[in-house]
């Protein structure tokens, strides 16, 4: 009979990291949906996105204003260039927060002052409410990201200091018994040592019995099944992968990872990590 792997938190950086891509991504979407907001603003389409900076949504109404009061289309275009350049402090802030936590801080600052202008020009109007609670969601977002990007900086390396945890990814750790330190009869053949120099997305990672099992992306339509360093499994795809699995036995574990509706990995039969993948 199989052995239930009992499953423990991730070490706190894993759980730090973590948190501080999660904040990164919403500030990636604060940058995009302002975009699209100036553009379509801008083109006088009557939409307009929630989860944007309100500044530069002002600026460019403001552009549309001047537009329709004098009929030049000059006006216009100058006002939505300095909306562009007022979101282009965010973006800044998303390409250097990824190394450098400070940026988190700059960000969080700047979308503080966002939020007080908005307050100012719209006290009173029941039509922002919306505003307000979107703008208090992306401002509890950039704290975590500031409160875990401090805690990333002082926490020693473990083994998910380098792990993106891309599509939402998570380390789990296994306390099931150790396996043997050596390769059984029955072990699957290595097919080569797993490199890093193209772009790798992890799917999702487990610490099992002293191993590292990573499921992740190699490359553009390549999936691994990696053992502390060394690729036991492949798969090839084109275009979105479908439902499908790989498995090897290393150090007298069946080991498979795959993806059914989640990203999985399996010990024995047993599913020790997962994580959802939205494309």
């Amino acid at each position: 009979m199989n052995q239930q792997p009992s499953v423990k938190k991730p070490p706190l950086r894993a759980i730090a990291q973590h948190k501080y891509n999660t904040a990164r991504v919403n500030l990636l979407l604060v940058i995009a949906m302002s975009v699209i907001n100036i553009i379509f603003i801008a083109a006088q389409t009557g939409t307009y996105f929630l989860f944007s900076a309100s500044i530069p949504v002002v600026v460019t109404d403001l552009g549309v204003y001047l537009y329709a009061e004098t009929g030049v289309t000059a006006s216009l275009i100058i006002f939505a260039v300095i909306a562009l350049a007022l979101t282009l402090p965010y973006l800044l802030c998303w390409i250097f927060s990824k190394k450098h936590f400070a940026w988190m801080i700059a960000a969080l600052v700047y979308f503080c002052l966002d939020t007080v202008c908005m307050l100012y020009l719209f006290l009173g109007d029941l039509s922002a409410i919306l505003d307000v609670v979107f703008h208090a969601w992306i401002l509890y977002y950039l704290i975590i990201g500031v409160k875990y990007g401090h805690q990333l900086k002082n926490l020693p390396e473990d083994v998910a200091a380098d792990t993106e945890f891309a599509n939402g990814g998570s380390l789990f750790v296994s306390d099931t018994e150790p396996a043997a330190e050596t390769f059984s009869a029955n072990d699957s053949p290595i097919l080569r040592t797993a490199q890093s120099e193209e772009k790798i997305k992890v799917y999702t990672e487990a610490l099992v019995s002293g191993h590292t099992i990573t499921y992740r992306k190699y490359g553009k339509n390549l999936e691994e099944l990696v053992v502390d360093g060394y690729v036991y499994a492949e798969f090839t795809f084109k275009g979105i992968a479908k439902p499908h699995e790989m498995s090897a036995v290393v150090y007298g574990m069946e080991i498979t990872a795959g993806y059914f509706q989640n990203n999985y990995i399996k010990v024995n039969g047993n599913v020790v990590a997962q994580s959802v993948r939205w494309i």
